[in-house]
């Protein structure tokens, strides 16, 4: 964990000292690239868990997708505030960078930032992991596990599209 937060910590540094590019500079992107790291990690956690619970045959804890959906949903919930408050922050801000970004936004990253990162890696998984989190007495126990490696799935697509989406949009 120490050396994951150095690793993702350091290149969110790196990308967010890079004056010269408008979408990479911003205070935000180390702390926005340490919470993906976290929900990309606890998701693959839970997924992997699961798998092989199955695959040695031995019963998965309830408790345990339980507590590993909260701090997914938790860290989520983080990461997506963060996010959007990047792009009102720099459409607040209405400078000469807002525009290029903003066409960017709605034209050529439109799939990969509204569609995948947005809509299905991050909505979708927050309704998810909002239902087995906030009804987790009344779920079943099989469908509390396919809840969670669905959004856990959904999410590690959002955090390959949000990676993407940094370093092919800083470069278009």
């Amino acid at each position: 964990l120490p050396g994951a937060c150095m690793l993702h910590g350091y290149v969110g540094f790196i990308f967010g000292g890079i004056k010269a590019n408008p979408w990479w500079s911003t205070p935000l992107m180390p702390v926005i690239f340490l919470l993906s790291a976290a929900v990309s990690g606890i998701a693959l956690l839970s997924i992997l868990y699961q798998v092989v619970a199955k695959l040695n045959r031995r019963a998965i804890e309830g408790r345990t997708v339980a507590a590993l959906a909260r701090w997914l949903w938790f860290f989520l919930i983080l990461t997506i505030t963060l996010e959007l408050l990047e792009i009102i922050m720099l459409a607040y801000e209405k400078s000469e960078a807002w525009h290029i970004i903003s066409q960017l936004l709605t034209t050529r990253l439109e799939f990969s930032f509204i569609t995948m990162q947005m809509v299905v890696g991050g909505l979708i998984p927050l309704i998810l992991l909002g239902v087995v989190v906030l009804m987790d007495r009344y779920l079943h126990e099989r469908l509390r596990n396919t809840l969670c490696i669905a959004s856990s799935i959904l999410l590690l697509i959002q955090v390959f599209s949000m990676r993407w989406n940094i370093v092919i949009g800083g470069q278009l």
